[in-house]
């Protein structure tokens, strides 16, 4: 099971605020015990959720995990949960893979939204479109098709990049500054403040019109 408890199960798990043992911390730990659950443990960030509050009044905590059994780990030994980054909650998206060894065919061809924005897209249609086929209306149409979607690969690499790429290094920016922000984060100073400079507050600083 995974998800937001919204508690921690121990004190290293929470940064600022009021730090003491309570209630919540003890009951959640007896319910890991009695139900033979162990944590996935993670990749990443240390904390999966920020109040996003200013000065002393910031926390960042781990209430976000996935927890498994004896069960689950017989079938999936090599299990791994990743804190990534925060975007558009005040928690991290947890991703789970379970490595299994199931060989997978070649991904389906998926069109893209996104193409169609782009200004050399019609023009690679049409070009595609125009080739000379041969055959019965159907056969044209199919050729025509397989035609098209043989340019797009090329096209979408040289137009786009590497999109799940780019996608990668872009949550590693905002992992690096979110731990940045974390290690210099002096909770104990209660004039502390985070500028508008701050490299996690410009990548999610809303646009004004």
């Amino acid at each position: 099971m995974g998800g937001d408890f919204n508690v921690v199960s121990n004190l290293t798990e929470r940064l600022g605020g009021r730090l003491a043992l309570n209630q919540s911390i003890e009951d959640f730990n007896e319910f890991i015990d009695n139900n033979e659950l162990v944590d996935g443990g993670f990749i990443g960030s240390k904390y999966t959720w920020c109040n996003n509050q200013q000065g002393s009044r910031r926390i960042w905590a781990r209430l976000d995990r996935v927890l498994i059994n004896s069960a689950w780990v017989r079938l999936f030994p090599k299990i791994s949960v990743q804190h990534q980054a925060r975007i558009c909650s005040d928690h991290s998206p947890l991703v789970v893979r379970l490595h299994s060894h199931i060989r997978r065919g070649p991904s389906p061809f998926k069109f893209q939204r996104m193409w169609v924005t782009h200004d050399s897209y019609r023009r690679l249609l049409e070009d595609s479109w125009n080739v000379v086929v041969s055959g019965g209306p159907m056969q044209v149409l199919v050729t025509k098709l397989k035609i098209f979607r043989l340019k797009l690969k090329p096209w979408n690499y040289e137009t786009f990049g590497n999109v799940h790429q780019n996608l990668r290094s872009l949550e590693d920016k905002i992992l690096g500054a979110e731990a940045s922000l974390e290690s210099r984060w002096d909770v104990s100073h209660p004039d502390f403040q985070y500028s508008e400079s701050d490299p996690i507050h410009r990548v999610r600083k809303p646009r004004r019109d």
